[in-house]
């Protein structure tokens, strides 16, 4: 993982002020100079790229742990994060999967902290509880108040070096369920074959990167408790890992606390260094083959130099300019004039000494793959027979680095930087190195590197619709083996936890609570509301202009309507087309679109804050001076009809068009969904577009939400300017009166998708007359039953039955109606048994086994100690303004919030979870094999109807002139 794949997970850098417009050189495209010539040249990227800086502490201990210290005083929190310089890179034939499943092991208990770790986490307060396992390494990571630092090292510790004496059968059983659901899940999405056949095809067997992270059905199966207790031995000591606290603590209290949790645990053997060379097929070779997808996709990939080769950052400017930016080679040629593909895109993925180059395109409808193929191809050897301009180069280089400086809020990517070179290459400023590589990057280093790794033999592969491959996987009998006999060591243990007596478990301080800035109203001239609140953690600026209509305007005839509007308002201004825009935004560093959910809708910018206001004076001109240019509007189509014919083979998909009808035949969240209907959305003309934006989009009733590292008084005038003159003609719009409920009786819709890996099940009701006050305490219950990780749901079927990989439920509150909907994927043969679980589960909760006094104290005590991060981004403080506004609620309502939940009774909130849920009433979707399933479901007792995928979501074709053809099945 490199600083590219970093920021993408939403890493985060210190970064000082940003100059982030440059000079333009030469555009491959008129439309390109066009806009160059419209900005203003400032400090070039090499300037303010130099200023990044994360400080750190970094020491080792006796044992030889490795400890980076990161200080940041703004919040009373610590991110922590354990990296382990383990992966399936480490992996010896016959065992794959097995860092990937110790990751999950590891999670339930130690021998001081027996059963799930995320309860005592949980109960501290922590986010983002989580952990991952790649290639390379392993990570564990939380974020906890100040209070909790203490426990939270001891856990981290306790596993580390206190672990075996928990892993048991029963625990290594258990686990082993999980991960094989979490495969099968994972391939029951048809595209999976892609990432398969590239790692199977471009690295040997014997390779380190010859196999899936994941692992085996046959190897997981074969676990046995004498590989995983070795495994762990051979490879998780203290020397073997990197420690990261990123937040409220020093170096000298680092030390102190860490040495006093981590000393005492003994050194393991050494990792051996592996040897990874990079892999050139020997010729090109084309490969097709089947999977159950909608339309063909074409692969075209190579192995290429890791993280530990610069050659690897070269790639990442190489994939930005040829399939990254707006309007760049690959997508110009062929999406945009010849219309061969859908959509298309690059990517470079980096691991520590390997990784691949892929650009993968989706053909469009009617195309012959081979045709495509062919075109591709010779797209690819027109960008390696020219430079790409400086323009190019400068646009990818400002957009990655802009939004890498935007993450810096966050303590746990600062720390995720760090450890990430210090684990893959042993150099904790690796991240400097990286983003000093990009700014250096020229046209002709491009151009070079393009040409040193694309040149060589490239895996060709194609994908048409057929039947899934499908791994043999002895795991979906009616119970997981448990693989061969346990050793005697293993039997004596296989009942219990062997515990070795360390300190007692740190208590938990005082929860600070929620740190929600002050919000300051003013009105623009025009009567435009401006809500602002000041959060100078990095400097950049968010501004929302509120619309108070949705698509909920729409008349059914017209669904589709107004979303394309909001989607196509920043396509085309005068003067302007879209590749001029978009490289604009390149340019600055800024982000800026509209869209719309049913209620509302909205225009949202996020800038630098130097560049202000271009950022307004673009984003006035798109509120108020669209001009729906008609081939944007095709383009726009074409993607929306994909990905609607891509979404007809997805599992949740389904689910989602067919259950909100089902719990509420008249909800305007089941009715307009998604984008629209596909045959409005196939006919819309720039005609039908201006008079719905001149209808809806107006200054009557809009609001303006603001939060900046800059002081009201200088943004107010730049606002005034770009909004405050806009003419007020009326009145606000209405929305529509919504329909009386209308929801359907208890039944099972079982949707026959054929070959399924998994099975998706949903279920739910229509909550009526549930007010905000009553969600409060609804939101503490939501916690007990579906929500938390803990959940008595989630703890059901994955943690004791391991049918499933996750399971959940919450009440969906919206402003027009609140529902309560629980859903999984579980193996195909559970499927009946796991309904009638769910059911159990909510049917208990509001009759024998209602929530506790235990139960609520520790969701209530967890959520006030967790209050504290809520806030911690711009981000979190925009959505919390709008909620606020939305709902009706003062400014400081999440300041008193703590408060609610302190007054909530237990007798209160199980009257209230009893006036909400009626388990009885629920309304079931099931995807799934229906063979294999629908006999599960009989016993039920609840009417079934079987549908077809086609019956739920037609296939739609459109021709090039957009009219809509009738449907097919």
């Amino acid at each position: 993982m490199n600083l590219k794949a970093l920021f993408l997970a939403g890493c985060a850098l210190s970064l000082l002020p940003l100059p982030v417009a440059v000079q333009a050189q030469e555009a491959a495209q008129d439309t390109a100079a066009q806009a160059a010539d419209a900005v203003e040249a400032t400090t070039p990227l090499e300037t303010f790229v130099s200023q990044i800086d994360i400080p750190y502490a970094e020491f080792t201990l006796d044992n030889g742990l490795t400890v980076i210290v990161h200080t940041d005083r703004t919040t009373p929190e610590v991110s922590i994060g354990v990296w382990y310089d383990v992966g399936s890179r480490n992996e010896p034939e016959g065992r794959s999967g097995f860092a990937h499943l110790f990751e999950h092991l590891m999670f339930n208990g130690s021998e001081n902290v027996p059963g799930d770790f995320f309860k005592p986490l949980e109960e501290a307060g922590a986010t983002g509880i989580n952990g991952t396992t790649s290639n390379d390494r392993t990570n564990y990571y939380e974020t906890v108040p100040v209070s909790a630092l203490e426990r939270a090292l001891f856990m981290e510790s306790d596993r580390m070096g206190y672990l075996l004496g928990a892993v048991t059968q029963e625990v290594l059983d258990e686990q082993r369920g999980v991960v094989q659901n979490e495969k099968r899940q994972g391939e029951d999405n048809p595209y999976s074959v892609i990432s398969d056949r590239m790692t199977a095809t471009l690295y040997p067997a014997d390779h380190p990167y010859g196999h899936s992270v994941i692992g085996s059905m046959a190897d997981l199966d074969a676990a046995n408790l004498d590989d995983v207790r070795g495994w762990f031995r051979s490879h998780y000591g203290p020397n073997n890992a990197i420690l990261v606290l990123a937040g409220d603590i020093g170096e000298e209290e680092a030390r102190r606390v860490v040495t006093k949790y981590f000393g005492a645990i003994p050194r393991g053997p050494e990792n051996p260094e592996i040897v990874a060379p990079v892999p050139t097929l020997p010729e090109r070779i084309d490969e097709t083959v089947t999977a159950p997808v909608t339309q063909p996709t074409i692969v075209r990939t190579w192995a290429v130099p890791g993280y530990d080769n610069t050659d690897a950052l070269g790639l990442d400017v190489v994939a930005g300019v040829l399939g990254q930016i707006d309007n760049a080679l690959l997508d110009r040629v062929l999406v945009r004039e010849r219309k061969l593909f859908d959509r298309i895109g690059t990517e470079n993925s980096t691991l520590a000494r390997g990784g691949t180059f892929t650009i993968r395109g989706q053909v469009a409808e009617g195309v012959d793959p081979e045709v495509a193929g062919k075109a591709l191809d010779e797209t690819i050897a027109q960008f390696l027979s020219r430079k790409p301009t400086e323009d190019e180069v400068t646009r990818w280089v400002t957009r990655f680095v802009v939004g890498y400086a935007m993450g810096q809020e966050s303590l746990a990517g600062r720390g995720q930087a760090l450890a990430n070179g210090k684990v893959l290459i042993g150099d904790t400023d690796a991240y400097r190195r990286d983003i000093d590589f990009y700014a250096r990057q020229t046209p002709q280093d491009a151009f070079d590197t393009a040409r040193k790794w694309l040149t060589r033999p490239v895996y060709a592969l194609t994908v048409v619709p057929g039947a899934r491959i499908v791994e043999e996987d002895a795991a979906t009998r009616s119970e997981t083996p448990s693989a061969q006999t346990p050793s005697a060591e293993a039997s004596t243990e296989a009942t219990g936890v062997v515990r070795k007596q360390r300190m007692p478990m740190p208590p938990l301080g005082e929860p600070s609570g929620t740190r929600f800035p002050e919000v300051t109203r003013t009105t623009l001239s025009n009567g435009i509301e401006v809500i602002y609140a000041q959060k100078d953690t990095v400097p950049f600026t968010q501004i929302s202009l509120n619309f108070p209509v949705g698509t909920a305007v729409d008349a059914p005839s017209e669904d589709g309507l107004f979303g394309m509007m909001m989607a196509t308002l920043d396509q085309g201004i005068p003067g302007r087309d879209s590749a001029s825009i978009e490289a604009e935004k390149e340019r600055l560093g800024l982000s800026l679109g509209g869209g719309a959910t049913v209620d509302e809708s909205s225009v949202y910018v996020l800038t630098p804050s130097i560049n202000l206001s271009s950022a307004l004076d673009l984003m006035g001109s798109v509120v108020k001076e669209p001009t729906f240019p008609q081939e944007e509007i095709d383009r726009l189509r074409r993607d929306y009809l994909t990905r609607y014919d891509n979404s007809r083979i997805l599992p949740d998909a389904l689910v989602q068009e067919v259950l909100p009808r089902l719990i509420d035949a008249n909800s305007p969240y089941a009715i307009h969904q998604g984008m629209g209907d596909p045959a409005v959305l196939a006919s819309i003309t720039p005609a039908q577009l201006d008079a719905s934006h001149d209808e809806w989009v107006r200054p009557e009733g809009a609001r303006i939400f603001v939060v900046s590292d800059l002081p009201l008084a200088q943004l107010q005038p730049g606002l005034e300017e770009e909004f405050g003159t806009w003419e007020v003609a009326g009145t606000a719009p209405p929305m529509p009166t919504r329909a009386a409920p209308d929801p359907a009786p208890p039944q099972i819709v079982l949707i026959d998708r054929v070959d399924s890996a998994q099975t998706t099940i949903a279920g739910g009701q229509l909550v009526e007359g549930v007010t905000s006050d009553d969600l409060v305490s609804l939101d503490l219950a939501d916690q007990v039953l579906g929500s938390g990780f803990l959940s008595r749901i989630n703890m059901n079927l994955r943690e004791d039955k391991h049918w499933a990989y996750g399971a959940s439920g919450s009440f969906v509150d919206q402003l027009q109606e609140t529902s309560y909907v629980a859903a999984t994927s579980v193996q195909q043969d559970k499927a009946g048994p796991a309904v009638d679980e769910l059911r159990k589960e909510v049917t208990d909760f509001v009759t024998t086994r209602p929530i506790s006094q235990e139960e609520l104290d520790f969701v209530r005590d967890s959520r006030l100690r967790s209050m504290s991060s809520w806030f911690s981004s711009a981000g979190g403080v925009l959505a919390g303004m709008q909620e606020n506004v939305r709902r009706g609620r003062p400014d400081d309502y999440y300041a008193t919030l703590g408060e609610e939940y302190k007054t909530v009774e237990l007798d209160e909130l199980r009257a209230d979870v009893k006036a909400a849920l009626a388990p009885s009433q629920w309304v079931w979707v099931v995807v799934g094999d229906a063979d294999i399933v629908k006999p599960q479901l009989e016993p039920l007792g609840l009417p079934i109807t079987v549908l077809k995928p086609e019956d739920v979501l037609p296939p739609f074709r459109s021709g090039d002139s957009g009219d809509a053809e009738e449907p097919e099945g």
